[in-house]
């Protein structure tokens, strides 16, 4: 899932015309290797696994830091450039419901950045943000530099999901995990990690097989096509099918000889994650306690961003949260922007009359929404 900005260019190029292969037909170069009832026994086996640790979730939490290695912007130089130290950090406490792009809330005490060379060596954030399933709530404790602290509450609610989850998600590894891994940024795509390693797909094939690394048994499970090009995941079965390990070789364009354009997947390495240290929290339920994430720029020829993330304490299923956990509390005297009216107005009711307020703003958005969606477009 490391090919995140490639899927617009798909996505663009599809649009604009050009021959593609998830709208015009497979290229050869996606043909399957040839059917084996090994492999497909195989493949059942890992699945019907999976779904079991995936289904052993209820609600988990995770403590995590987060330490992003790669460019920053240097305001002496006015370009960016390449750092040994960190150039984000942050640490969170997330919640989720255990279901891909399910409920979820996350605190994040702090999230600095570096900045090479301007008024103060970081920039710096704290937040809460949630979503319950109808609308996203987002409170923005402080931002700006922290020798000129000067703490503020700025909230917001959205009418679907955040936009910020990607960064909470990456934070916790909650996207690098066999729960929370899917290719979010296509809504049909938004499935199980069991489910999107299904075999007989449309645009896509998946094939299994066993594998020994440094003495111990994985499975390698290789999936090509829609959205994401190649990709290879390590499962170790010792976890109940944990990923232990994912290559992505994303797309590459290829041109036939009446000058047209199709896409294949690549060779080269986009991008791959390492997950160690398992720890079950619960019974049937496996998260890792280190991750380390790199993507590659091709144009330099070299790992364009790093990421270690260590996860320092996951509680899973014994933790009794109600419903209101999923929406923020606006302190009083929070400005806060509605998405769903544009208006920002200055909290001075009570939670109650806050939360009352909001669902009815989302009602009113969404039925709007609906309505536009349901009008032919005129010619």
């Amino acid at each position: 899932m490391f090919t995140q900005k490639l899927i617009f260019v798909v996505i663009s190029m599809c649009a604009a015309g050009v021959v593609c292969g998830a709208s015009y037909g497979v290229p050869a170069a996606w043909n399957a290797p040839p059917p084996s009832a090994d492999r497909d026994r195989l493949l059942k086996q890992v699945r019907s696994s999976l779904r079991r640790t995936e289904d052993a979730v209820r609600v988990i939490q995770i403590q995590a830091y987060a330490r992003y290695y790669g460019e920053s912007y240097d305001a002496v130089a006015k370009k960016a450039v390449w750092h040994r130290r960190p150039v984000d950090i942050a640490r969170l406490v997330a919640t989720y419901d255990g279901l891909p792009r399910g409920k979820f809330r996350a605190n994040v005490p702090y999230d600095h950045t570096l900045w090479v060379g301007g008024p103060t060596p970081i920039a710096a954030d704290r937040y809460l943000v949630a979503y319950n399933g109808r609308f996203g709530t987002y409170l923005e404790t402080y931002a700006g530099e922290p020798k000129n602290e000067q703490p503020f509450d700025h909230g917001k609610v959205t009418t679907g999901m955040p936009r910020i989850r990607r960064s909470v998600d990456a934070f916790s590894g909650w996207n690098m995990s066999v729960y929370g891994l899917t290719a979010d940024l296509v809504a049909k795509y938004r499935v199980r990690f069991s489910a999107y390693i299904k075999p007989n797909q449309k645009w896509a094939w998946v094939r299994a097989k066993k594998e020994e690394r440094h003495g111990r048994q994985y499975v390698q499970v290789t999936r090509v096509g829609d959205p994401w090009g190649k990709e290879v995941f390590l499962l170790d079965p010792r976890h109940g099918y944990s990923i232990a390990r994912e290559t992505s070789y994303g797309w590459l364009a290829k041109r036939t000889p009446t000058g047209g354009i199709f896409l294949v997947p690549g060779t080269q390495v986009s991008g791959y994650f390492v997950a160690t240290n398992f720890t079950e929290p619960a019974p049937g339920v496996f998260y890792p306690g280190r991750l380390v994430i790199k993507t590659f720029d091709r144009r330099v020829k070299r790992f364009r961003r790093k990421a270690i993330i260590e996860v320092l304490k996951v509680t899973a299923n014994n933790l009794n949260f109600s419903e209101s956990r999923y929406v923020i509390r606006f302190p009083r005297g929070s400005i806060v922007t509605d998405e769903a009216t544009g208006k920002r107005v200055q909290i001075g009711g009570t939670p109650k009359q806050q939360l009352r307020e909001i669902e009815r703003d989302v009602r009113k958005a969404r039925k709007a929404l609906d309505g536009a969606a349901s009008t032919p477009p005129k010619r």
